[in-house]
């Protein structure tokens, strides 16, 4: 069996959690490798029934206590926590999109994730300009201007929702534009303007 990562990362940030300093900055990278590590503890470890069989549904329940302790232990950290998801989207059996951008996640969970956040937001790269209502907009050639790289070198938050993806802010910030540079910096910004 491999190594239980599992057990280990929630052992490491149960004891770490607390002595992060609010300067610091704690980046778990990604959040499937969290998902990995689990499926692969329930492979080699199966939860099996009074009769002896796996009990396939019994890992789901405990996956959903593992997730809200693990969030719940992240949400207390005094730092600033950056936790990076893969996303997904479904579509019917034509293609068409039938909901938002989710974060890659097996079971209900994921519905309910980005409320441990005070900031859920989507990272693009070189977004296509919008105007204030999220109409994309096209230069004098009729190509969608893509949003200058700035800074950043093209990466941006998107720090507002739209059609395909629900933003997450504190509710103490008041967000003025769809996107800002991916940067520290630019969260400090959104705050300010907000006071």
């Amino acid at each position: 069996a491999p190594p239980n990562t599992r057990d280990a990362f929630m052992s490491w940030i149960m004891v770490e959690h607390s002595k992060f300093e609010p300067e610091q900055t704690l980046v778990i990278d990604s959040y499937t490798m969290l998902d990995t590590a689990f499926h692969s503890y329930l492979t080699y470890n199966p939860i099996l029934t009074a009769k002896g069989e796996i009990n396939t549904m019994a890992g789901w329940g405990f996956k959903l206590d593992y997730l809200r302790a693990f969030f719940e232990t992240v949400k207390g950290c005094r730092c600033n926590v950056v936790m990076t998801f893969h996303e997904t989207q479904k579509t019917d059996v034509d293609g068409e999109v039938i909901n938002k951008l989710r974060p890659v996640m097996q079971g209900s969970f994921r519905d309910h994730v980005a409320g441990f956040f005070t900031g859920f937001y989507r990272c693009h790269k070189d977004p296509i300009e919008v105007d204030a209502n999220g109409v994309k907009l096209k230069g004098p050639d009729g190509k969608y201007k893509i949003m200058p790289p700035g800074t950043t070198n093209g990466y941006y938050w998107q720090v507002q929702g739209d059609e395909l993806f629900d933003a997450v802010n504190d509710a103490s910030i008041k967000v003025k534009t769809r996107y800002v540079p991916a940067t520290y910096q630019s969260l400090v910004e959104m705050r300010k303007e907000s006071i």
